[in-house]
C-alpha cells in the first residue's frame, strides 16, 4: 500500500490526493540544480555528519567530511592549496643543476631572512638574469669546478633596465668589480648550503684574493675642511641651502633626513631623535622603516643646524614633506641637492660624501670613537673606525712640532 508522500498516511488505491493532508501524490519533486563539474557531491551520514565526494583535477577520487557542507568545502580548499606548495617546492632529492639549487637557495635561506629589502631584491637579480640562463647554471653541482665559476664571472656584462619592455638586457660593457662580488657571495652562499644539504661534497667559488693594493683600508670620500666651512656659508643664502645643511650637521643616511619628523625634533633640548627610515618597500615604492641598525639614537642639534631648520616652513609632518604628510622622494631630494651645487664654488659630492665629511670632521674635533659610533648608527665599531684612516696636508703639516726639543 502506497503512502502519502507528505504526512505518510496509508492511500487508497489509485488516490490522487491523500484524504487526510490533501496532498498531491502526482506531483514530481523540483529538479536540484545540477552541479558543475568538479563540485561533488554532499550526503548526509548517520552519525549527522556531512560528506562531501569530489574528483580532484588530477583524476584522484577524495572524501572530505565535516558538520557542515562549507566545513567540507574548506577543508577541500586546503588540502589542494597544500597540494600546490608541494608541487612548487623542488624536493632535495630531484636537485642537480645549480639552477635548481639556486631557487630553493633563495627561498629557504635569503626570502625571508634579516637582509634589507634591497639586498634580497639584488640576490633574485643575479638568479634570475646571471645564473641561472648561465652554462654554470644548467651545471650539474657536483661537477662545477674553480675554473668554471672564473670564467662565469669574467664573462659577467652589466645590465641595463629597459623602460619600454619593463625588463633588464644585458649591455656589452662587463659588469664592475663590484657587482661581480656580489655575484661571487651568492654563488658561495648557493654551494655551501648545497655542501650542507649533501648535494656536493666541495665549494669551488674561493674567495676573492685580496692584492697588496686592495688589502688597503679604502678612505671615506669627503668634503675637506675649506670646502666643509665654503658650503655652510653658501647654504645659509640659499634657498635650497637646508638641503646641504642637514647632512652635513647630522650626518644621517638619506633614507633617516626624510623620514625626518618635525615631531622628533626637541629645540628645547636640542636633540633630534632618529628612529626611522623611508627605505624601498618589498612591493615597490617606499616605505617607513627603522633605521639600519634597527636603535634610536639621538643627534645634537648646532646653531648653524638650527638656523636651517627654523628656516624650512612646515607644511606637513616631515621636515621635507611633499604637502600630503609623506616625505619627498630621494629623487625630488636629489634634484634640489643639485640644484643647490649648480650655484656653489665647491665641486659637487653626492649626500652620503656629507655624512664622511660629519663623521670625519668630528673625529677631528676631538669626539670620542665609541661616541661617534652611537650617533651615526653604525652597528660596529670597526665601520666607525675607518674614518680614523683620514688625514689632509692640514693634518700633517706641522704634525711632528711637538717632538721639537
Amino acid at each position: 500500500m502506497k503512502c502519502c508522500k507528505k504526512c505518510n498516511a496509508n492511500l487508497v488505491s489509485g488516490a490522487v490526493f491523500c484524504h487526510i493532508c490533501g496532498k498531491d501524490q502526482t506531483q514530481k519533486p523540483k529538479n536540484k540544480a545540477k552541479r558543475k563539474n568538479g563540485d561533488g557531491s554532499f550526503y548526509t551520514r548517520p552519525d549527522g555528519t556531512i560528506s562531501h565526494n569530489v574528483t580532484l583535477k588530477n583524476g584522484q577520487r577524495k572524501t572530505f567530511t565535516g558538520k557542515t557542507e562549507k566545513e567540507c568545502r574548506q577543508k577541500r580548499t586546503r588540502f589542494e592549496e597544500n597540494q600546490l606548495l608541494k608541487k612548487s617546492i623542488v624536493k632535495i632529492d630531484s636537485i642537480v643543476t645549480v639552477a635548481d639549487w639556486a631557487d630553493r637557495w633563495y627561498e629557504d635561506y635569503i626570502k625571508d631572512s634579516k637582509l634589507a629589502y634591497g639586498s634580497k631584491r639584488n640576490y633574485f637579480g643575479y638568479i634570475e638574469n646571471d645564473i641561472k640562463p648561465s652554462d654554470i647554471g644548467q651545471m650539474e653541482l657536483p661537477d662545477v669546478r674553480p675554473v668554471h665559476v672564473d670564467g662565469f664571472l669574467n664573462r659577467l656584462k652589466t645590465r641595463k633596465y629597459d623602460k619600454k619592455t619593463k625588463t633588464y638586457r644585458k649591455t656589452s660593457a662587463p659588469m664592475s668589480e663590484s657587482a661581480k662580488n656580489s655575484v661571487r657571495v651568492a654563488l658561495r652562499g648557493i654551494f655551501e648550503t648545497a655542501i650542507e644539504n649533501n648535494l656536493c661534497e666541495m665549494n669551488p667559488v674561493k674567495p676573492k684574493k685580496r692584492t697588496a693594493a686592495a688589502s688597503k683600508p679604502k678612505l671615506p670620500q669627503m668634503f675637506s675642511l675649506p670646502e666643509f666651512t665654503k658650503l655652510v656659508e653658501e647654504a645659509k643664502k640659499h634657498k635650497y641651502g637646508h638641503f646641504i645643511l642637514v647632512p652635513l650637521h647630522t650626518g644621517l643616511r638619506l633614507a633617516e633626513i626624510l623620514a625626518l619628523e618635525w615631531a622628533l625634533i626637541d629645540f628645547e633640548e636640542g636633540l633630534i631623535t632618529i628612529i626611522n627610515s623611508w627605505a624601498r618597500a618589498e612591493n615597490g615604492g617606499r616605505e617607513m622603516k627603522g633605521t639600519k641598525s634597527e636603535k634610536p639614537r639621538k643627534i645634537d642639534i648646532n646653531d648653524d643646524l638650527r638656523e636651517a631648520l627654523e628656516k624650512i616652513p612646515k607644511i606637513g609632518r616631515y621636515v621635507f614633506d611633499n604637502g600630503k604628510d609623506k616625505p619627498i622622494s630621494p629623487s625630488t631630494y636629489g634634484r634640489r641637492f643639485d640644484d643647490f651645487f649648480k650655484d656653489s664654488e665647491v665641486d659637487k659630492k653626492t649626500t652620503h660624501k656629507c655624512r664622511h665629511t660629519f663623521a670625519t670632521i668630528m673625529l677631528k674635533k676631538g669626539t670620542n670613537l665609541r661616541l661617534l659610533q652611537l650617533i651615526l648608527g653604525h652597528s660596529n665599531i670597526s665601520t666607525t673606525e675607518g674614518y680614523t684612516h683620514i688625514g689632509d696636508d692640514d693634518d700633517i703639516r706641522g704634525s711632528t712640532a711637538k717632538l721639537a726639543v
